[in-house]
């Protein structure tokens, strides 16, 4: 009896460990979002895989999946040796892999799954620093290299295209007969904008790419 008890207990943990070894058995991460940082490694023993495509082949693999959220439009991954692909098992894309802090570009609509040899870890962008008014950053003058990743929602501008916003700040040191206020990006697809004489107190919103106003006050606007 002491004998069988045992024998059904190995096995039960062989059974564990297999699992994990085949992409159908991955270990689910849930959905990553803005300001998360999982990690994890993969477990010795386990058999090469066949769906391996770059520093993964013949390497002991184990499987991760995971979705990310609306807000997160890329992670970054770390690791020495791990294979990123998109899809289901059994039809699976390969998109990256194989390198210590890859930036890469992700899509809430895709299943993720990460084959891995060793240690890895996932970083997220956190809320920025200027997703509310109240710390709204300097653009006198202009400013270029900003994002809007993983800004919440603030405003109800132009229906849903207003969520993810940032603010910005900026001083007239005098009268102006026109203020032009453009967007530049390659990654914003229903970019909108407005402009307020205060936090709370909203100028004019423009649906587009291009803000306009004429006879603008000296003072500083926040946009």
């Amino acid at each position: 009896m002491y004998r069988i008890i045992f024998i059904l207990t190995a096995l039960f943990f062989n059974s564990l460990s297999y699992g994990q070894d085949l992409c159908s058995g991955a270990t689910d991460l849930g959905t990553i979002s803005c300001g998360d940082n999982p990690a994890d490694m993969g477990t010795p023993g386990h058999n090469p895989d066949s769906e391996a495509t770059d520093c993964m082949i013949g390497l002991a693999g184990t499987w991760f999946s995971f979705t990310t959220d609306d807000a997160l439009q890329e992670i970054t991954l770390f690791g020495p040796d791990y294979e990123l692909f998109e899809g289901s098992c059994g039809s699976l894309n390969f998109l990256d892999g194989c390198t210590d802090g890859l930036v890469v570009n992700v899509d809430p609509s895709e299943q993720y799954y990460l084959l891995v040899n060793g240690s890895f870890s996932i970083e997220t962008s956190s809320v920025p620093s200027n997703d509310n008014c109240s710390n709204a950053i300097d653009a006198t003058g202009g400013i270029s290299g900003e994002n809007n990743f993983c800004a919440t929602d603030d405003l109800s501008i132009c229906g849903s295209d207003g969520d993810a916003s940032v603010w910005y700040s900026y001083n007239l040191d005098q009268d102006v007969a026109s203020f032009e206020v453009i967007v530049n990006s390659t990654g914003i697809t229903d970019p909108v904008l407005a402009i307020y004489e205060s936090c709370g107190s909203i100028i004019l919103e423009e649906c587009g790419t291009t803000l306009t106003l004429e006879c603008l006050s000296a003072g500083t606007y926040y946009i």
